[in-house]
């Protein structure tokens, strides 16, 4: 048992060791990067601003009105254009080095974070098999993102949507806590809780319209979920983050900003988008499935079951609707393509596609947890390895 226990840690550790060396080259073309496009638009008054106070106080309000002029002039994007505003040029041609690297660790930190949460906290996986799944899918994500220059290396473009999918990320796990915290009364813990997904729920309805809209409607499944089960708690913790997620998206998609880009464009009608978001969901997810994330999910397997069994043990899940789960999670990556082919009439550009790969990435790890608790709660074989 003990030699069984170091073969399984060392397996896990290799993982993260793999997954940080992986980064290594990154990193490096890091310091070979430099600002474009909409880089400068975005920072030029924050950037004279900066050289001409060093005012930290002074620096921030010019993100604000930044965040306002494109709010009136452009885009309802009120989260993202502040933090585009404050790219790392700003500072010095030198320090947009550190553009992809703040991507990439805010990236990481989010996935090993949320991979932490759902899988040892909830799916009773061990805390290191837990974390190295989280370095394990952030391998996949970074490593074969359709798009690497859009999603690492271009602040603009990786600022406002590989950043904020890290934040929807994060706004899930709080949205999870709040949903299953058995406290009866609402106490200190709780509301201080519900304050934080609150917040960030309107700071991710105020990023690119794919996370915004997908945030939103995660909420609002919960509060529907808790309405059909008559659970009133449930509703009633989520209504904060529901009334500050609807409120920060109506402010994004209804902004003046947002009516002057959106007149240069010719709108995709409801039901041609629906045909159209799923035609290329499903081809995206055939085309971006490769050997790495088989191999991967493959990997996992005898500890998924695990796991699986456990829960199974102690009555948490019954795994009993395994083509619901499957559904679910094949309509998600169509989801996302809603919001670019009803406002623009396409699917975006690679920056856009990034955010849908990192979702399908995510989806299967947890569809197949999820079979392998239906595939245990069927059979009869007593599978002894399953139980170590």
């Amino acid at each position: 048992m003990k030699k069984k226990i170091n073969i399984e840690t060392f397996f896990f550790v290799s993982i993260i060791v793999v997954s940080v060396a992986f980064l290594l080259p990154l990193i490096v073309l890091s310091f070979y990067n430099h600002p474009s496009v909409d880089d400068f638009s975005y920072s030029i008054s924050t950037h004279e601003v900066w050289k001409n106070t060093n005012s930290v106080f002074s620096l921030v309000a010019e993100a604000f009105r930044t965040s306002a002029k494109y709010y009136n002039t452009w885009q309802g994007l009120y989260s993202s254009a502040f933090l585009l505003s404050l790219q790392p040029s700003i500072f010095g041609e030198s320090w947009y080095a550190l553009a992809g690297i703040f991507i990439i660790a805010a990236f990481y930190c989010s996935s090993i974070f949320f991979c932490y949460y759902m899988f040892y906290k909830k799916l009773e996986l061990k805390k290191l098999e837990a974390v190295s799944i989280g370095f394990l899918i952030s391998m996949l994500c970074i490593q074969w993102m359709p798009s690497a220059l859009q999603g690492i290396y271009w602040f603009n473009g990786a600022g406002n949507y590989t950043f904020f999918f890290a934040i929807l990320l994060f706004v899930v796990v709080c949205i999870t806590s709040i949903s299953s915290d058995t406290s009866k009364v609402l106490n200190v813990k709780l509301c201080l809780k519900i304050l934080i997904t609150s917040i960030f729920a309107f700071i991710l309805s105020g990023g690119n319209h794919v996370t915004a809209f997908m945030g939103f409607l995660t909420i609002a499944t919960v509060v529907m979920y808790g309405f059909f089960r008559k659970n009133k708690m449930l509703v009633f913790r989520n209504l904060l983050p529901f009334a500050f997620s609807l409120f920060g998206l109506l402010l994004n998609f209804l902004s003046p900003g947002t009516k002057i880009r959106q007149s240069n464009f010719q709108k995709t009608g409801f039901v041609k988008t629906i045909v159209l978001a799923t035609f290329r969901g499903f081809e995206n997810t055939n085309l971006w499935i490769n050997v790495a994330i088989i191999l991967s999910i493959l990997l996992m397997i005898p500890f998924f079951l695990r796991a699986a069994q456990r829960l199974l043990e102690n009555g948490k899940c019954k795994f009993d609707k395994p083509l619901l789960v499957l559904i679910l999670g094949a309509a998600y990556p169509c989801l996302e393509f809603c919001p670019p082919f009803y406002a623009v009439g396409h699917e975006g550009d690679g920056r856009l596609l990034n955010v849908v790969y990192f979702s399908i990435v995510f989806i299967l790890f947890f569809e197949m947890f999820y079979i392998c608790g239906w595939f245990l709660s069927k059979i009869k074989v007593d599978l002894e390895f399953v139980k170590k």
